[in-house]
């Protein structure tokens, strides 16, 4: 859900100022700031959606800072990650996080080393502003029906000759693809993309799973890890950023520093965040076994429900869930998810390339 520009931009103009440094519209940034933002922080946003940005940098590069969009805030220590202004009602901020509160009682934490402060002021002044502009605005009138004697007849539809329902096997060609004619942008339209390889598509399809676990089933953020996880095992540092990052924030998974490490120290993108990271577990401020016991039981719980879920699974949107649970434990090295996952993908070639490596 995008927001609109101009109630963000006055929110900029006009929320209250905690610090020295604040938030500069995007009309105001050089084009090198502008560029180093979208190349450090978030790689797959378009300029024309930046809104504004607060630079943290010595010389204002843009290489460091918080990034606010048309539909979310991130901040570059958290990589991809970002709160969605969707269902948001409000904003807190404490040392090195900012927490965002939604609607529907679900919340989202985003690190920010810095100036988290004004972060969270900023977004309560949008809340705010739309807030009021609601209001304003009032409930929208019900539309007026149309008289019955100008609406045309519907032709009647051709009889159709009933079948009995087919059960499909795990062989058979005539399953539940993506349209081919999905609209560029769209879930379906990256899902079918990503099957065939495309790691970009992988990548957007795993930002778009992440939002929706916010709001709608913990699928979805299983399904996020998922395409960052075949992302990363074709070569994608930003991949296996990601993966990192969801271990680090315990998005759908039990929360891990380890784990997190392993996977920030496989992306030069996420050095900073791997720096700083590595610096906080030697701190001993927190559990270095991070939950050990909890992630070993979340990867063979993935690989002992993935294998119900195929094995019962009557069409591809079944099966595939399967897969991906197997997929996910499997990558996280459980032996016997491996062994499944070689068999899952010799039956379901319509997977892609899904083989472990």
């Amino acid at each position: 859900m995008k927001y609109d520009r101009k109630l963000l931009e006055k929110a900029v103009e006009t929320y209250p100022k905690i610090t020295s440094r604040n938030f500069v519209l995007a009309s105001k940034l050089s084009k090198k700031q502008l560029s180093n933002a979208i190349k450090h922080i978030d790689k797959f946003a378009k300029p024309e959606e930046i809104v504004a940005f607060l630079d943290r940098t010595l010389f204002s590069s843009g290489k460091d800072g918080i990034l606010l969009t048309t539909e979310k805030i991130v901040s570059s220590d958290s990589v991809t990650s970002g709160a969605y202004f969707e269902k948001f009602i409000r904003a807190e901020s404490s040392v090195n996080e900012l927490t965002v509160f939604y609607a529907d009682n679900a919340r989202r934490k985003i690190k920010i080393k810095t100036y988290a402060e004004e972060a969270a002021s900023l977004l309560n002044t949008i809340a705010k502003l739309r807030d009021k502009a609601e209001k304003k605005e009032g409930p929208k009138p019900a539309e007026r029906s149309k008289p019955a004697e100008t609406a045309k007849p519907k032709p009647p539809k051709p009889a159709v000759k009933v079948e009995s329902p087919k059960l499909l096997t795990k062989t058979e060609s005539e399953i539940s693809k993506p349209a081919p004619s999905a609209k560029e942008g769209t879930y379906a339209w990256y899902f079918k993309k990503a099957l065939a390889g495309d790691v970009r598509s992988m990548l957007e399809i795993a930002d778009i799973c992440e939002k929706e676990g916010d709001y709608y089933s913990e699928e979805k953020f299983y399904e996020a890890l998922f395409w960052n996880l075949r992302a990363a095992e074709a070569g994608s540092p930003w991949g296996a950023g990601n993966v990192g990052k969801m271990f680090e924030n315990g998005i759908g998974v039990p929360a891990n520093n380890e784990i997190a490490l392993e996977w920030y120290q496989k992306s030069p993108f996420h050095r900073n965040v791997y720096d700083n990271l590595k610096i906080y577990i030697e701190s001993g401020e927190q559990n270095a076994v991070s939950y050990r016991d909890e992630y070993n039981e979340f990867v063979q719980w993935a690989g002992d429900y993935g294998e119900i879920l195929y094995e019962n699974g009557m069409n591809f949107d079944e099966r595939f869930k399967g897969y991906v649970l197997t997929y996910i434990s499997a990558m996280l090295g459980c032996a016997k998810a491996q062994s499944l996952l070689e068999k899952i993908c010799a039956e379901n070639p319509e997977f892609g390339e899904c083989s472990h490596k």
